[in-house]
């Protein structure tokens, strides 16, 4: 009996001095974080700054080749912040590339800035003022009118004239007006006014002549609007009211018409910027001379489109806006209207009688003028 317990007590002291090997616990699993969470900053068109989060245990660098933009500081060490600014911009939206460098790691981060809502070209000493239109969709047409069926457009960003093109503008561009070759119209005629827009120009005046010329006086990709585009910032772009007009559902507030607002002088256009700008601030586009725009003229479909530009060919290039000899129809004036539409031939005049005494040019452009669009290459 004293055996047992005395081999059970050898147990219990050999038990009690065993000795105890931890067994070590797993390291938990390392997430590897990014350089920079960041894949791009977007800046609005002024002087602008984001914060930029670092994330590194070691040196880091950073790097742009755009002047425009700069930051707080160009190297550091471990997990940091840095504020990257952009500059003021006063021209189209522009674009560059941030390059953030740790050790063996790169990371691009892509920039982008907004262009300046309004940007001015200089044209001798005249000024055309150009207006940022955003992108946007929007339902183009007129259920009213067959031919302007309504269907579903998406445009993208373009500046437009805040003015239809002003007989100041053309004569520096041009070096005389369209009236100088009309006798009755030289000298004293009210025609000649600086401010006026121009008119009796036809689309290939405009396309073949001004617009060339125009460009190579500036780096901007300067041409007439597409239907589209004069439809969207007639009725004030992302802004619209719905307006019937530009600007107003009350047409005497924004148009110069036949049958209104003429104290003198009546059926005559009238110098720009002299009655209510539309949402956007464009003005004169219900009224003083029609609009000439790019597309051929052709019934609309019901399809939904991205940045339209009419048929490939045609006869007749749309025109839009109404003019200074359009009349009131059952208290309205439709041609003023936002959504309505005309056309005329590219030429716009005709010679009759050639090659006798009796030869002649016969305009048809008398209330036709245009404004021009500035668009934002991608």
């Amino acid at each position: 009996m004293k055996i047992k317990y005395l081999v059970l007590l050898c147990f219990v002291i050999l038990t009690a001095c065993k000795t105890v090997i931890d067994e070590p616990e797993p390291e938990p699993d390392v997430e590897t974080k990014p350089l920079t969470e960041t894949t791009e900053l977007k800046f609005t068109a002024e002087k602008d700054a984001i914060l930029l989060l670092i994330n590194t245990k070691t040196d880091w660098n950073i790097s742009c080749a755009a002047d425009w933009v700069s930051f707080t500081s160009a190297t550091g060490k471990n997990n940091t912040g840095i504020l990257i600014s952009a500059s003021k911009n006063t021209l189209l939206p522009r674009k560059t590339t941030l390059k953030l460098t740790s050790g063996t790691e790169t990371k691009e981060i892509a920039v982008a800035q907004a262009g300046a809502p309004t940007i001015n070209i200089s044209v001798g000493n005249q000024t055309i003022k150009m207006i940022l239109v955003e992108a946007g969709k929007f339902t183009m047409g007129d259920p009213d009118f067959y031919s302007f069926t309504q269907h579903e457009v998406q445009l993208d960003s373009f500046y437009i004239s805040e003015t239809e093109i002003t007989n100041g503008v053309w004569k520096e561009i041009q070096g005389n007006l369209p009236y100088d070759t009309i006798a009755s119209y030289t000298g004293t005629s009210q025609l000649t006014k600086t401010n006026l827009p121009v008119s009796y120009v036809s689309w290939h005046d405009i396309n073949n002549q001004f617009l060339p010329k125009l460009r190579l006086r500036n780096a901007f990709n300067l041409r007439l609007p597409t239907e589209a585009e004069w439809e969207y910032a007639a009725i004030g772009g992302k802004k619209s009211k719905n307006y019937k007009y530009a600007g107003s559902n009350n047409i005497y507030n924004v148009a110069w018409y036949s049958d209104a607002n003429f104290s003198t002088t009546i059926y005559s256009k009238k110098e720009v910027k002299t009655l209510v700008s539309n949402e956007l601030g464009i003005f004169d586009m219900s009224g003083n001379v029609s609009e000439w725009c790019a597309d051929w003229y052709a019934d609309y479909t019901a399809e939904a489109a991205k940045n339209p530009s009419g048929p490939a060919v045609g006869s007749a290039k749309v025109n839009r806006g109404g003019n200074y000899q359009s009349s009131t129809s059952w208290g309205e004036v439709p041609e003023c209207k936002v959504r309505y539409r005309s056309s005329a031939v590219p030429t716009c005049y005709e010679i009759t009688r050639i090659g006798t005494v009796y030869e002649a040019k016969h305009y048809r452009c008398e209330c036709l003028g245009f404004r021009i669009v500035m668009a934002i290459d991608k």
